[in-house]
């Protein structure tokens, strides 16, 4: 088994300083990576890192 780091949403919203229904809505449209274990979302690391390599800074980072 890999050693993937997995997050949750409430784990990326904190680090992002967002809303979980922010970060919910962008796995929703796409945006964000992410897997559904039962009822919840688990988004890799990786996804998180991807997404900032990819889109750059958070429009929240001053």
């Amino acid at each position: 088994m890999g050693s993937e780091q997995w997050l949750t949403c409430k784990e990326v919203a904190e680090y992002w300083q967002l809303s979980q229904n922010t970060v919910n809505r962008m796995i929703k449209r796409g945006e964000l990576d992410a897997v559904r274990f039962g009822t919840v979302w688990r988004i890799p690391a990786a996804s998180v890192a991807a997404y900032e390599r990819e889109r750059g800074a958070l429009v929240n980072e001053s």
